[in-house]
């Protein structure tokens, strides 16, 4: 990119010029194409929609400049096609699909992931040149069965820098075949991907993007003794245990056995690439453990997927002033999640981008605009790059605390099929919750039985939240602290929780929901 304006075109039509003078035959390799020819063909039209002005802010070329740049391009590609005794060979390279709106090249590759017969190929002969070892027997085969259906969607890049990786930590340790391959999961488990690190969504949206071992350390993810026992670390209630079962249902199994979600849905030969595995709108009042219940649902996922990462986004991110940038954005968010597959795309929020149509009281009608959108990144989640031989997937959960505030369409089958409400939990969950925040604290009276001053503060705290409860707990902690300061006390061994702790911590938490109630008394 030239400096000066016309620069990047004299640029380019001196190395056209030149290669097409020298003698003999010459190739011309262009990489990366788009950043002087933009991403697409409808770039150019950004300018007149009035975007150019957030593409500049965001540090994107001018629009004008890449319509120029391109169109000289396809100008040249017609005089050296039709150049008397041409023997010079104009290659391009983009990361998308660029030409496939441009006519004018003679041939177009699309090279795609490698499939499971190639991913299983490369982890055998990195095994087998670097170890010394062949990747045989019941055991190995399943294992590298396992490895190969958990990097599906994975570049050539990423598998061979996981597999150096992998090499490098086997012989440090232990140099063995199984080794090697458990060293390229425990690799997937906090590795972010490529498409993640330079997304296109970059500026536009705020996503936050979890691993296993981001989980893991969250204390989300724990080892279960079975597929189906739910994550609960934080909730209890029967309404969790639904919500659950449809979450494994539509989420969980659709995302973690993609090959086979692929085979049921084109058993008879159908076309390929359908990365949307399915979605779930999960609503409740505020405290209910909805973000908490969706997180734990990631962290499950990528215990039986190590490859599965969870895209958490504020929808609130994706309104922008500008119009068209709002539409642009989703768009982008979308295109990052399918480049990112397989993962859970959280859309906190989510009424913000797809209210009820009808209520919009912008003046270009942006919110009808941005749901119709939606629907139809949602309804269109294909990509180029999965097959029926690499297939992957795209799941959505939302989250909203008044599901009357999202329209219809979006929870119809096939979108957000099913709406799963979080309750206030009862009085065994209650008293699970304050089971596990009192556990390791002293308690003094209750026959210093946590069980009876976990059940004392279930029963006083009906109605309340899990984590207006997990509330209550921390704050009669703090309270028997603070009398430690207080009364200068040097031995920490007196520190414990009492019963007036925890009566005055129940009544702060019932004054700080501005209701009427009477205070507790013996």
């Amino acid at each position: 990119m030239g400096r000066k304006v016309g620069a990047t075109e004299d640029l380019l039509i001196s190395m056209v010029v030149y290669a097409v003078r020298k003698t003999g035959k010459t190739i011309l390799l262009l990489d990366d194409i788009e950043t002087i020819c933009g991403s697409n063909i409808e770039e150019s039209a950004a300018a007149v929609t009035g975007v150019e002005s957030t593409l500049q802010n965001t540090g994107a070329h001018e629009p004008h400049l890449t319509a120029r740049t391109r169109c000289l391009l396809l100008s040249l590609l017609e005089k050296v096609e039709r150049a008397v005794g041409n023997q010079v060979l104009i290659v391009c390279t983009a990361r998308s699909n660029w030409a496939k709106s441009v006519d004018r090249f003679t041939r177009t590759f699309v090279l795609s992931n490698p499939g499971a017969d190639s991913r299983a190929q490369l982890f055998r002969s990195y095994a087998y040149k670097l170890l010394k070892a062949n990747l045989d027997g019941l055991i190995m085969e399943d294992e590298l069965s396992n490895l190969v259906e958990c990097t599906s969607g994975l570049s050539y890049s990423e598998l061979a820098l996981y597999c150096r990786g992998a090499l490098i930590e086997a012989k440090k340790n232990e140099a063995s075949p199984l080794a090697f391959l458990e060293s390229i999961k425990s690799q997937l488990q906090q590795a972010v991907p490529d498409s993640l690190k330079a997304s296109a969504s970059t500026d536009f949206v705020e996503m936050k993007v979890s691993t296993l071992r981001d989980f893991q350390k969250a204390g989300f993810a724990r080892k279960q003794s079975s597929a189906d026992a739910p994550v609960q670390n934080f909730l209890y209630g029967r309404t969790v245990e639904s919500a659950w079962y449809e979450l494994r249902r539509l989420v969980i199994t659709p995302i973690c056995h993609a090959s086979a979600l692929h085979k049921m849905m084109f058993h008879d030969g159908g076309p390929g690439g359908k990365t949307f595995a399915g979605g779930v709108l999960i609503t409740g009042g505020p405290g209910s453990g909805k973000s908490t219940l969706a997180y734990q649902c990631a962290a499950h996922a990528a215990l039986m997927n190590p490859s599965v990462k969870l895209l958490d986004v504020s929808c609130t991110s994706l309104i922008h002033k500008q119009v068209g940038s709002s539409e642009q954005a989703i768009h982008r968010l979308f295109q990052t999640a399918k480049a990112a597959a397989p993962c859970i795309l959280l859309m906190d929020g989510i009424e913000n981008v797809a209210a009820v149509r009808g209520n919009d009281n912008t003046t270009e009608g942006t919110m009808d605009r941005v749901l119709s959108t939606l629907l139809t990144e949602i309804d269109g989640v294909d990509s180029e790059q999965f097959s029926a031989d690499n297939p992957a997937c795209l799941a959505i959960i939302g989250i909203t605390h008044n599901p009357a505030w999202v329209d219809p369409a979006l929870l119809r089958p096939g979108r957000l099929e099913r709406v799963i409400e979080l309750g206030m939990p009862e009085l065994d969950a209650r008293r699970k919750i304050a089971e596990r925040e009192l556990a390791g604290i002293p308690i003094q009276g209750f026959g210093a039985s946590k069980e009876s001053a976990a059940l004392f503060i279930a029963e006083r705290t009906e109605g309340f939240s899990g984590a207006a409860v997990v509330g209550v707990c921390n704050d009669a902690k703090m309270r028997a602290s603070r009398q430690i300061w207080e009364e200068n006390v040097t031995d920490e061994l007196t520190y414990a929780v009492t019963m007036q702790h925890l009566r005055d911590a129940v009544n702060s938490q019932k004054a700080g929901k501005g209701t009427t109630t009477h205070r507790i008394r013996e």
